[in-house]
């Protein structure tokens, strides 16, 4: 028994309803329609809910991305390198630094790792909303730096400095852009214990180099 309330062709199959927002594809790609719809949350979008494509943009004040994007907003996981103005949410920042890592809606959120080369220094951690915030580890990348300044090739460079470095870094947990608790806290748990800032580290490391 067909419904009353919906309209059907001679052959009895249904009349597909338009949805409001979708009207016009036909016109715009009469040959098919749904791919007017594509990168849109429409419902009748082919691949629904994969808006995310890869996209690099310069900015006015030279910042630059390269990365995901959603809706022309970087979102998911790219890279970063501020200009005058920066972005990302990062407050923090000089004018050459790189934010490598995950970005949630335009923020730098989740895993990232933060290179500012002007103060020699390479954050490792966790973000939110743009700001360090959760287990982290912050590297003096002076000595390795002033090596390679001389022409010292990286990977030399690297391992003549990384022990220094690692003696010397950095390591806790940070709130606010702050770093509120020095080293691991693994008698109380309160605040990020050795494993979880190791773990954290080499993760936000991994998912830099990818």
């Amino acid at each position: 028994m067909q419904d009353r309330g919906r309209q059907f062709h001679t052959d009895g199959s249904p009349v597909v309803r338009p949805i409001i927002s979708g009207r016009g594809a036909d016109f715009f790609c009469p040959i098919a329609p749904q791919w007017w719809l594509v990168k849109s949350f429409h419902p009748y979008a082919p691949f629904p809910g994969n808006a995310l494509e890869w996209d690099s943009n310069v900015y006015d004040d030279g910042t630059t991305y390269e990365g995901l994007m959603m809706l022309d907003v970087p979102h998911n996981k790219g890279v970063l390198r501020f200009g005058s103005i920066g972005g990302g949410g990062i407050k923090s920042f000089l004018p050459g630094d790189v934010y490598e890592g995950e970005f949630d809606a335009g923020f730098a959120h989740g895993l990232g790792r933060k290179s500012s080369p002007r103060m020699h220094t390479v954050f490792l951690g966790e973000f939110w909303s743009g700001q360090r915030k959760g287990c982290g580890v912050e590297l003096d990348t002076s000595a390795y730096d002033a090596l390679v300044a001389r022409g010292v090739p990286a990977s030399e460079a690297w391992a003549r400095t990384r022990e220094r470095m690692a003696a010397t870094a950095e390591t806790g947990t940070w709130a606010r852009d702050v770093l509120v608790h020095r080293g691991p806290d693994d008698e109380h748990e309160i605040h990020c214990t050795r494993a979880e800032i190791a773990g954290v580290a080499q993760e936000a490391a991994e998912l830099a180099a990818r």
